[in-house]
């Protein structure tokens, strides 16, 4: 019976260069490590709270440089500089050796108490915790982010409005409130009054005119002979010097007789 021919398979490894997941082999087969893991550019093995073999966790390293402030200009000039090699470059960086000896010690000591075991919240606290149950006590009476609390009144609440209120003028207020220019020309010249209205009858005409508390009123010689002019009407009278007021409505009559009976404007 021939036997089966052995099946192998071609593991394809990736670009160079490319760090790949990894680094399991190193610790169940040492001597089978090859390839970039071998070189050390295989991602170290991370625990379940973020830690990673070899590595101090983010939150722990310490960014130091030396600087000082310079203006946009000057920067710029040094920039050019390091770049042609006229300049060092700048001194520190991350994890710098040359750190203030306070600042080395505690960077050793959070290094050495690391221990691949690295919690971004700052501890791990065991259910029950009485700190842990304090802690989410004073999260539930804060509001909720951006919610903002107001006070609620209590009871009855009085609201006030105002109301526009327009009144419709009425028919003696709409008479009183118009206007009219009346004509009266004497023998020695002619005046010129705003009237209210001007009535006419078979013998006379009667002018209202607005009265006035500071305004000045013409009233012409008991006698005189005059010429009524209103639009396209006209009248010859003569004044009598009959005139008369109402002080309630603040007008002022003036009545005028006319010389020819037939003539109604």
């Amino acid at each position: 019976m021939a036997k089966a021919k052995a099946r192998t398979t071609k593991r394809k490894r990736p670009a160079a260069g490319k760090k790949v997941k990894g680094g399991h082999a190193q610790d169940v087969a040492p001597d089978r490590v090859e390839g970039e893991e071998a070189s050390g550019l295989a991602v170290p093995i991370a625990d379940g709270k973020g830690g990673q073999r070899g590595r101090t966790p983010p939150g722990q390293r310490r960014y130091v440089a030396r600087y000082e402030a310079v203006s946009a200009a000057e920067a710029q000039r040094r920039m050019m500089a390091r770049t042609r090699g006229d300049m060092p470059t700048i001194e520190g960086g991350l994890d710098d050796n040359e750190l203030p000896d306070e600042v080395a010690e505690e960077l050793r000591m959070t290094e050495k108490d690391a221990s691949g075991n690295f919690d971004p919240l700052g501890g791990s606290p065991e259910p029950g915790d009485e700190a842990l149950v304090e802690e989410e006590k004073a999260l539930a009476q804060q509001p909720a982010m951006g919610m903002v609390e107001h006070p609620v009144a209590r009871g009855p609440v009085e609201t006030k409005t105002e109301t526009a209120v327009y009144t419709v003028p009425s028919p003696m207020e709409e008479y009183m409130a118009q206007r009219c220019r009346v004509t009266l020309e004497l023998v020695d010249g002619s005046m010129s009054l705003s009237a209210v209205d001007v009535k006419q009858s078979r013998y006379g005409v009667t002018i209202l005119l607005p009265l006035l508390d500071e305004g000045v009123t013409f009233i012409p010689k008991p006698g005189s002979e005059i010429t009524v002019s209103e639009s396209d009407r006209s009248w010859n009278c003569y004044f009598p010097g009959t005139h008369f007021e109402v002080p309630e409505l603040k007008l002022l009559g003036l009545v005028f007789v006319k010389k020819d009976e037939d003539n109604n404007g």
